[in-house]
């Protein structure tokens, strides 16, 4: 299982290589992540900690890789799925609003 966290301002993924396709790890090397083999984790960039949680979620769930949030990473995306979902439900009401 893919253990995700946010540590020192970066996403880390703490998994062995053979948790993940080797497409799956082309994708992460392709958001910046690079991979550690020593610590046997994928660490990401120092910035854009909830955007990558976002998609890097997104993408697992459509990958069907079995993944964990643990720590501050959970709390990141929630947040981020809270704002999501505040701007849809104002884009609807604008949307109804202009049409009438």
């Amino acid at each position: 299982m893919i253990r995700i966290n946010a540590e020192n301002d970066r996403l880390v993924l703490d998994c062995d290589l053979n948790d993940l396709a080797p497409r799956h790890a082309s994708q992460l090397a392709f958001w910046g992540f690079s991979y550690d083999h020593d610590e046997m984790r994928f660490l990401g960039p120092d910035h854009n900690v909830g955007d990558l949680v976002t998609r890097v979620c997104k993408y697992l769930e459509k990958a069907s890789c079995p993944y964990e949030l643990v720590g501050h990473s959970a709390n990141i995306l929630a947040r981020r799925m809270a704002a999501e979902s505040s701007y849809v439900v104002a884009r609807k009401k604008g949307q109804e609003f202009k049409e009438g």
